[in-house]
């Protein structure tokens, strides 16, 4: 997004550059708090910069995707959401190989290491959020193959998902990464996205098999909470439906009621829109507008209620009122 020269924004916050500092309080001499940020700023650039990790990890950019992809959606900034397209492209142009992930590329090369669980999980995740934010049919069907070839060869025991592919190098123990961390785990990961899978296609056994790989990370739910904490946020989804939200409509009303509908504190909420009858998901079938007008339909396993046309009644529904 460029350098940006230093701005005073709300609470408190200053801005230089790439830099961002929260003050507990606003300084009484602006002028001279932005003298001193540009004097540090400049000390600070002439010092020897750290190197970067030039590596490209599918899985990370998996979650960087899914990330960007809803801030664009629910801040309505639009360059986000051409990053996480653009980044979704690199992979599928350059990590899938065959019709199987690689984990890592580097200078645009990719490596030999084959894709983890959390690979697959990750970037399918991604693709099922690119699908939903812009109604690309193409995003949807590459992560349901990813998850069609994640379920082949990375099923393990009791329900839950080995990192490691069955059909890969063979190991004396094949690991599976009990429970989550600073990123989900295969299960988790792989859950969540199946259970994403379903809410926009119907498929019930996506929803099954979602549900069969938390049950087998319900030990360490139970005993070590900390540890499930990606696991636990695809539970809650389950029990919030998951929430299904179909946008009728093509004009700014329909953009309003997307927008909201983004922004809506919603567990596990999948969002579509289009015209009535789109081939982009079968959330939109069968579902008008309503007086002309353009409407929002709040479904739980495509059973929906009454469609509404206004953004607070919107609300009210996601909210359960």
């Amino acid at each position: 997004m460029g350098r940006r020269a230093a701005r005073r924004d709300r609470g408190g916050t200053f801005e230089h550059g790439t830099s961002t500092l929260q003050l507990l309080r606003d300084p009484d001499d602006q002028s001279r708090w932005e003298l001193i940020r540009t004097k540090l700023m400049d000390r600070r650039s002439r010092r020897p910069q750290p190197d970067r990790d030039e590596k490209v990890v599918t899985s990370w950019n998996g979650l960087a995707i899914s990330a960007l992809a809803e801030a664009a959606m629910i801040l309505q900034e639009s360059e986000w959401l051409d990053a996480a397209m653009a980044s979704a492209e690199f992979a599928l142009d350059r990590h899938l190989v065959d019709g199987r992930l690689r984990r890592t590329s580097l200078g645009g090369r990719v490596s030999g290491a084959p894709g983890v669980a959390d690979d697959y999980g990750n970037f399918a995740e991604a693709l099922l959020v690119l699908h939903q934010a812009t109604g690309e049919q193409r995003y949807l069907a590459a992560g349901e193959q990813l998850l069609a070839t994640a379920q082949q060869i990375f099923t393990g025991p009791s329900g839950g998902f080995h990192d490691a592919a069955s059909d890969g190098e063979k190991l004396f123990f094949t690991p599976r990464g009990a429970g989550d961390n600073a990123e989900p785990s295969g299960t988790s990961s792989l859950a969540g996205a199946l259970l994403t899978l379903s809410a926009l296609t119907g498929d019930p056994a996506a929803r099954d098999r979602a549900a069969a790989a938390l049950a087998s990370m319900g030990e360490i739910a139970t005993q070590a909470p900390r540890f499930a904490g990606w696991g636990l946020a695809v539970a809650e989804a389950v029990l919030a439906g998951p929430v299904q939200v179909a946008v009728i409509g093509q004009d700014r009303a329909s953009r309003g009621l997307t927008r909201t509908a983004w922004a809506a504190p919603t567990s596990g909420a999948v969002i579509v829109h289009g015209a009535p009858d789109a081939p982009t998901s079968p959330l939109l079938a069968d579902r008008p507008l309503v007086g002309g007008r353009s409407a929002a339909y709040v479904c739980h396993g495509f059973v929906c209620q009454a469609p509404v046309t206004d953004r607070d009644e919107l609300i009210d529904q996601l909210r359960g009122r």
